[in-house]
């Protein structure tokens, strides 16, 4: 871990947090953080599994925010929908730029799609007269 404002290494127990995370002291600066403190997902009351679920479900397969506040209530995380919508506001642009290097051209650049002469796709009929001799 380092410190966020000196980027100091040495660190020393300062208690916990409300949510029971422990607290490091930087002996550099003095700065107090937790683990916590770098995540992208710091001053959210939800775990950060929790969140990261309900925007990639949302991001995934378009479910609407009540149906993603009532998939999270089964597995007994009771989130309101306007939680979930303000989730996805605030973390859909880092999963975009997160997946952005990842997503693959249809048609890689500088090739063209070209017809093999005679190729069918398969179990297609052939084209012109027919040359079974069965009456």
């Amino acid at each position: 871990m380092r410190c966020q404002r000196c980027e100091g290494r040495r660190f020393t127990k300062a208690g916990r947090d409300r949510a029971g995370r422990q607290i490091y002291q930087c002996e550099t600066c003095a700065r107090r953080q937790t683990d916590h403190s770098a995540s992208a997902f710091r001053g959210y009351r939800f775990p950060d599994d929790i969140t990261a679920l309900a925007v990639r479900w949302y991001l995934r397969f378009r479910l609407p925010y009540a149906d993603i506040a009532e998939l999270l209530a089964e597995r007994g995380v009771h989130v309101d929908a306007s939680t979930v919508y303000d989730w996805v506001q605030h973390f859909t642009p880092p999963y975009k730029d997160a997946a952005r290097p990842h997503r693959q051209r249809v048609v890689p650049s500088g090739r063209s799609m070209r017809r093999l002469s005679g190729w069918r796709p398969v179990g297609s009929m052939p084209i012109g007269p027919s040359t079974s001799t069965a009456r």
